[in-house]
């Protein structure tokens, strides 16, 4: 994501983020008032290099059925956490799990030789497609900083 700041000197950082984490990042420059929002503020990275620590990054694709795009469907669901990415095509009941490190091209599903990070990307996932990504944290993970925090 690229996102230019008066008075913030351009860097580049290698942290996943989503736009969602540009709302949060806007309304905090505006001075809202944010109580709750999904999306991290990102001005303590920009300005500070501080960034939660194993924070998820959701992705929603939506199938269309008809040319209007009136009728969507949620099938496809993503979660990248750390170096892994769990993708779950709910239309079809497959999962797919990919080590984004060593496998940038996802081309090895590791589904059925990780069970045990499946069920914790899993377990995030399902956190996100009932509750929320505000919800949605791993048991590990660290709060990081607050979304009105500057």
């Amino acid at each position: 994501m690229m996102i230019c700041i008066p008075g913030v000197e351009p860097r580049i950082h290698d942290e996943v983020v989503t736009t969602i984490d540009a709302v949060a990042t806007l309304l905090v420059l505006a001075r809202a008032k944010v109580t709750a929002i999904d999306g991290v503020n990102l001005m303590p990275l920009l300005t500070r290099d501080r960034y939660p620590e194993r924070r998820p990054v959701f992705t929603e694709l939506h199938r269309y059925k008809q040319a209007t795009g009136l009728d969507r469907t949620l099938d496809l669901r993503a979660v990248r956490l750390d170096q892994w990415k769990l993708i779950k095509d709910l239309l079809r009941g497959s999962s797919q799990l990919y080590d984004l490190a060593h496998d940038p091209g996802e081309l090895h599903n590791l589904y059925g030789s990780n069970p045990a990070g499946a069920r914790e990307l899993e377990a995030v996932l399902d956190a996100f497609i009932t509750e929320g990504e505000r919800r949605a944290r791993p048991l590990s993970a660290r709060q990081g900083p607050a979304v009105g925090e500057r």
